[in-house]
């Protein structure tokens, strides 16, 4: 399945390979173990191990991929059965199928399905088990990601609401996937932030509150929730419409506080790296979308903590830093000038 997969992804042509369809006519049979081996997941959620499960669910996504629309009849039935299910593993296991399918199935043949299957799902943000949220988080980022067109305006308001419940959840799994939910929704929206306004306007400011709220959590450090996080809000910066420049410039004030205080922050060497390297890419971002009139009272203050950043030793933070300034560069034009005399040693280092 996946050397086909691969096969047509490099754009081989029919003529060039012989396709016997295994996959077809194996799928009936296939399908059904497939689905039961899903429901064998372990039991503890941080256990992110390769195991039967995850087998089962990459298998299953493959399969998607070589048959496509021909998965949902064969697939739809457990899903139907078990979404609503008391026993966690039946319903986890169908939201994962659900999630499985979804990558090989045109939108014609999606649409419907999502319609009638997100409400459950997002009910299921609030699900007992951490595993059935988990799994519905990571679902609703894969719609996201491969059908947000399948979501109509009804559902956006519900959608928000969820993935907010995601970044408060006590697992930082659950919540690292929400981050990862929500960076999927705004990269859908990137090619609207040209408009006066777009879909994540008027839920703008609270994701950005709750996500920079995310990457303070006690337990940052695991499931790479930090970094979700900051991608998450970079992702939002970058997919902001006009309507939110005053929003994005209080996050600019945000990344400039927080890199100022790394500088004094009692933390060990490589994690004050990191948080100067995602403020310095948060700051690069913001630069990008604010005008060169807002750019320009910031821009002391910016390059001050900057020079510093270059002289922590490391370079984990110092791409950033260099990305950061051709960003302030390219908004001041002549006005950088008033710099260079400070930002040659760094650039010749």
């Amino acid at each position: 399945i996946f050397l086909i997969v691969d096969a047509l992804a490099d754009g081989a042509q029919p003529e060039d390979m012989v396709f016997l369809h295994i996959a077809e006519q194996a799928a009936s049979q296939l399908v059904p173990i497939l689905l039961e081996t899903l429901t064998k997941q372990e039991e503890d959620i941080s256990d992110d191990s390769w195991n039967v499960a995850t087998a089962a669910a990459s298998c299953m996504e493959s399969l998607a991929g070589a048959i496509e629309d021909q998965i949902v009849d064969l697939a739809i039935p457990f899903i139907s059965a078990n979404i609503s299910s008391p026993n966690w593993r039946l319903k986890e296991a169908s939201i994962m199928a659900f999630s499985c399918i979804m990558d090989g199935l045109s939108g014609e043949k999606l649409t419907p399905i999502v319609a009638s299957a997100l409400p459950v799902i997002l009910e299921c943000f609030r699900d007992q088990s951490p595993h059935v949220r988990d799994t519905a988080t990571w679902t609703a980022a894969r719609i996201c990601q491969f059908h947000t067109g399948a979501l109509s305006q009804e559902m956006i308001p519900t959608l928000m609401h969820g993935l907010v419940a995601a970044l408060e959840d006590d697992h930082s799994q659950v919540a690292s996937q929400g981050c990862n939910a929500i960076f999927r929704l705004a990269e859908a929206c990137s090619d609207d932030s040209d408009n006066d306004t777009n879909l994540l306007s008027q839920y703008m400011s609270g994701l950005l509150e709750k996500l920079l709220f995310v990457t303070n959590r006690d337990d940052w450090d695991s499931h790479n929730l930090r970094s979700s996080a900051y991608e998450a809000i970079n992702m939002l910066v970058e997919a902001s419409a006009n309507d939110m420049a005053d929003t994005v410039r209080l996050v600019y004030e945000e990344a400039l506080s927080r890199l100022e205080q790394t500088f004094a922050a009692h933390t060990d060497h490589q994690e004050r790296m990191q948080l100067q390297s995602m403020c310095c890419s948060l700051i690069g971002q913001c630069i990008q979308r604010l005008s060169s009139e807002v750019i320009i009272q910031y821009a002391d203050r910016t390059m001050t903590f900057t020079l510093q950043v270059f002289t922590t030793k490391g370079a984990v933070a110092h791409e950033d830093a260099f990305m950061m300034v051709g960003y302030l560069a390219d908004k001041l034009g002549s006005d950088f000038g008033r710099y260079l005399q400070h930002f040659m040693p760094a650039l010749m280092t």
